[in-house]
């Protein structure tokens, strides 16, 4: 590339002469090595009531229109409840904050979140939801997906049930179809898991239990 760029400047010097000038020169750039995310280890706590902790991830499609589609799951890791499906063309960490806040006035605030590494669960906003609401963001290690199992089992059951039986007009359209499913999901779908009870029943069970 350095010769092509100096026989354009003019240089008349052949490509092997050139080399070995390189070479005697200790001209070439060192390479840096990408920095590696070094992130504490998950923690391996059992979940034995709602709002332990949750997991968020993101999910992709398009619709037949043509446009991308990106999807926030979250759930809570206890219940196996779908807690919210935000469907939107794009989500930033600012818009993962907004999803949380919305999910937390109805739900209240978890102990606790998981994600992975991606940009939106690193962004500034987010973490400064995270300080702001005094929750734990606890991040897998990069490329461990499967310290992710809950969501991931999850997005799979999302992908299969949902995201390859339906074909999406446009973005309104798969926010309704989702949200449908998302119902489904918690309140008809028995887990065998949890005994064979739907999310939500399970979820009611556990409250009954511990207000007892």
């Amino acid at each position: 590339m350095l010769h092509a760029i100096g026989r354009k400047s003019g240089l008349a010097v052949n490509h092997k002469k050139f080399y070995r000038l390189y070479r005697e020169e200790n001209l070439s750039v060192r390479r840096r090595k990408r920095k590696r995310l070094v992130r504490n280890p998950v923690p391996r706590i059992a979940v034995t009531k709602p709002n332990t902790r949750w997991s968020m991830d993101f999910v992709f499609d398009h619709a037949m229109n043509g446009r991308r589609l990106k999807m926030m799951t979250l759930i809570d890791e206890c219940t196996k409840e779908s807690l919210w499906i935000e469907v939107s063309g794009g989500i930033s960490g600012y818009g993962v904050a907004q999803v949380l806040d919305r999910v937390c006035s109805v739900r209240g605030k978890p102990e606790m979140i998981l994600s992975d590494n991606g940009p939106e669960f690193t962004s500034k906003a987010l973490l400064r939801w995270f300080l702001d609401n005094d929750v734990d963001h606890v991040f897998i290690e990069p490329g461990k997906p499967t310290q992710n199992a809950f969501c991931e089992s999850f997005n799979g059951k999302f992908r299969d049930d949902c995201l390859n039986g339906n074909a999406f007009l446009n973005l309104d359209d798969a926010r309704s179809i989702v949200e449908k499913w998302r119902e489904y999901y918690n309140t008809v779908r028995p887990h065998s898991s949890i005994g064979y009870l739907t999310p939500t029943e399970y979820c009611e069970k556990l409250r009954a239990g511990l207000s007892s």
